[in-house]
């Protein structure tokens, strides 16, 4: 027994021997992790200082970072928000959203205002570029529930010019336009000119994909008068009003092509695909169709092969050739891809909600703070709202749906119509390009169509009536029809024109539009005339019109309608 407390004993005099340096040690060890985390956090709001002024130095000291040596999540969460930040003014477009979690996960209970609004502006950007555009604008929401708690007109800038390439990515351009003013003056109020710029030109761009050409070419031109414009972002302009100018209704392919050679003998590039395929095109059209051809088939075998524009450009080629069965199946190529493009772009539409949702959580936790019963009032006002919209919006579809059965037919009629004129263009006469011209960007919408569905009907007939009013209410379009119809008829319109000048400019385009062989139905679609009786009917009267009058080419005239 005394051995035992003997034993017992020593083994107690041993450890209280061994403990102080035990103690030191562990010391030692949590003060040496201590000063090693507290000089990463010094390097990084070193590097925090200079991001904006030098983000390409900024990048490389982030990068020489041990990142095993950081200890803390404030330091980690530090860390992932600047690396994601440099990446990004790097233009890096990495898609991992791994980079910025960390500061998403310990800035969302810790954070101030400001980094909370980089966190998830940085979140938002990431998931846009993996294309995640309905996760990304619900990130962008978040960002701007912090926006006034931030001082940082700059940074306001940033946030709101990113919402508005979301939408323009999910073909909102009228959200897109209110995200671009707003950007557009929080850069002017931070005297930041070199961003205004940038927005400005993405005002541009977001003119042209809701082909508002008049916007257009006033945000251009406003653009390239102005002598201090940065010239990189200068030659990238330059080459998006190049491809712009070929899409309105008098393109000028000469002057497009020398704006986008200066800009790429300056320095410039093209950077998308519709760049490259426009400019393949326009070589094309100046006769450089060895150069066209080998671009057309290098990016055939490239990253854009069965890019919407690789058809859509190809069918535009071909058409310049004449080679009209070929533009046409090229044509429907394009649309097929096109439809694959508005339908997932559709399928985003949950990003309203999902913003709805969490404005409306906000709402709801900030009523909470003052009042539970309060709170619980509105959301019972607001779920009986919810029920009487969803009631009134069901009624009202189905008050559609009856709608849309009484001009199915109707439609079916037109676009067989329009089908019709564009497959017998190869066996027309020399009315087929006359014919071509004038519709051509209404056979684009129907080709787009031609898969039919009732979940894209109501925007195509929307599209088609804007396209046809457009197309009654453009002189310009309707002088271009008749003086390429007098180049292949020995000038019939002239001649008309000048034999019955008596006729309105009503009867007038009906002439000329079955001078072109249009059909009655086709005719009826173009005009807006209610009925192919009525259309038979105006049709007629014209004729009489015209054998009553006394000129010696009235017979001919007649026998043509």
């Amino acid at each position: 027994m005394p051995d035992a407390i003997r034993s017992i004993t020593s083994c107690g005099k041993s450890l209280f021997m061994k403990k102080p340096v035990f103690l030191l040690c562990l010391i030692l060890v949590t003060v040496a992790s201590s000063c090693t985390g507290g000089k990463v956090m010094e390097k990084l709001s070193d590097i925090e200082s200079f991001i904006d002024a030098r983000p390409d130095s900024a990048l490389i000291s982030i990068r020489q970072i041990d990142t095993t040596s950081m200890r803390t999540k404030a330091t980690k969460a530090k860390y992932a928000l600047l690396h994601a930040m440099a990446l990004d003014k790097n233009g890096i477009d990495t898609a991992d959203v791994h980079i910025i979690m960390p500061a998403i996960n310990y800035y969302s209970k810790y954070g101030t205002a400001d980094n909370k609004l980089k966190g998830f502006l940085y979140l938002g950007i990431e998931q846009y570029n993996a294309k995640q555009f309905d996760q990304a604008i619900v990130s962008f929401y978040k960002a701007a529930s912090q926006e006034l708690k931030v001082q940082d007109d700059n940074l306001h800038g940033l946030l709101y010019s990113r919402m508005a390439v979301t939408y323009m990515a999910t073909r909102d351009y009228s959200q897109a336009d209110v995200f671009l003013d707003n950007a557009l003056k929080s850069f002017q109020s931070c005297n930041r000119k070199d961003q205004a710029d940038k927005v400005l030109a993405q005002k541009a761009t977001n003119y042209v994909l809701s082909r508002n050409n008049y916007k257009a070419q006033e945000t251009f031109n406003h653009l390239l008068s102005d002598t201090t414009l940065d010239m990189s972002l200068k030659r990238s302009v330059v080459i998006d009003y190049a491809v712009f100018l070929l899409s309105i209704p008098t393109p000028n392919d000469t002057l497009s092509y020398n704006l986008i050679s200066s800009a790429l003998n300056k320095g410039g590039h093209l950077w998308h695909s519709n760049h490259y395929y426009a400019y393949a095109y326009l070589l094309n059209s100046i006769g450089k169709t060895d150069e066209a051809a080998s671009l057309l088939k290098k990016l055939g075998t490239s990253d854009y092969k069965d890019d919407y524009y690789y058809y859509y450009w190809k069918h535009a080629i071909e058409k310049k050739r004449g080679d009209y069965t070929s533009a046409y199946y090229s044509l429907w190529h394009a649309m097929q891809l096109r439809d694959s493009i508005i339908n997932k772009a559709y399928d985003l539409s949950a990003a309203n909600s999902e913003r709805a949702f969490l404005e409306q959580r906000e709402i709801e936790n900030r009523l909470r703070l003052q009042n539970h019963k309060l709170v619980e009032g509105i959301i019972l006002f607001v779920c009986l709202t919810m029920a009487l919209a969803i009631i009134s919006l069901f009624l009202l579809s189905l008050k559609k749906k009856k709608e849309r059965e009484q001009e199915k037919e109707r439609y079916n009629i037109m676009i067989d119509a329009l089908n019709r004129q564009l497959l017998e263009i190869d066996n027309d006469n020399y009315r087929c390009k006359a014919k071509f011209a004038l519709l051509a960007d209404i056979y684009d919408e129907v080709y787009r169509f031609s898969k039919g569905g009732s979940d894209t009907s109501d925007h195509f007939y929307r599209v088609l009536q804007n396209k046809i009013g457009d197309l009654r209410s453009n002189d310009a379009a309707q002088a271009q029809f008749e003086k390429l119809l007098d180049a292949e008829t020995d000038g019939i319109m002239t001649r008309f024109r000048k034999a019955f000048p008596f006729l309105t400019e009503s009867e007038l385009r009906m002439a000329s539009y079955y001078f072109a062989g249009f059909d009655n139905t086709t005719v009826m679609l173009i005009m807006d005339i209610s009925s192919l009786e009525n259309t038979r009917m105006k049709k007629s009267r014209l004729k009489h019109k015209i054998l009553a009058a006394p000129d010696t080419e009235k017979k001919m005239f007649a026998e043509l309608l």
